[in-house]
């Protein structure tokens, strides 16, 4: 990990380090194989300077072995045969551009076009201009609701700057940075694994202008 840059506190993200994972109703009855994976650098549970979310993040730097380019190639050439015989073409068009209201409302008539999902989070840096009482990421859209669904009428200002701004510097060929957030993921895992450091997994999350 090579550290290129800092925010400051008032935009940095920060990680529960407590579980929200409760204890079920036969907690104590029965032998558990499983616990609460850490998320705290302190966790007694893991050897000194272990950090979570440092340690998870190392692995991504791994370079991994590249496969014979006669193995790519066989493989890929299975996997055409096989979309091709196998896999019933969804769509009229070869390159369909899906418009706004379908990117964020879905299109009920196009298979596997679903909405965008609300309760999942706005991303980097919108969390951090969440109005209070706000519980899922639709402040970022003005949306009308109609029996048929979600109509899309427009972005919050916030939301429609970045994007405007975004594409216009796209179309000028000046290539835009996307900032995703490594979180630690509040699972369960195997005992054994609790004391190892960077077993607890690592998601990363997409900002919604990229979604």
């Amino acid at each position: 990990i090579f550290p290129v840059g800092s925010v400051g506190k008032a935009m940095a993200h920060f990680s529960p380090k407590i579980t929200a994972i409760q204890q079920s109703s036969i907690h104590g009855y029965v032998e558990p194989t499983t616990a609460p994976a850490p998320l705290d650098p302190k966790d007694p549970r893991l050897p000194p300077n272990s950090s979570p979310l440092f340690k998870g993040c190392e692995k991504h730097g791994i370079v991994t072995k590249n496969f014979h380019p006669l193995v790519l190639e066989r493989t890929r050439e299975r996997l055409r045969t096989h979309l091709f015989s196998k896999c019933k073409p969804l769509r009229s068009v070869p390159c369909l551009k899906l418009t706004e209201q379908q990117a964020i409302c879905g299109d009920p008539a196009l298979p596997f076009c679903d909405p965008l999902r609300w309760n999942s989070s706005e991303g980097y840096p919108y969390f951090k201009f969440r109005p209070a009482g706000e519980t899922t990421k639709k402040w970022l859209f003005k949306l009308e609701e109609l029996p048929s669904g979600l109509v899309f009428l427009g972005y919050h200002e916030l939301l429609d700057g970045i994007i405007s701004y975004k594409r216009k510097q796209r179309r000028m060929g000046v290539v835009q940075p996307t900032i995703f957030v490594d979180c630690l993921k509040d699972a369960r895992i195997p005992i054994e694994k609790c004391s190892i450091p960077g077993k607890t997994r690592i998601f990363s999350m997409s900002p919604v202008d990229y979604t």
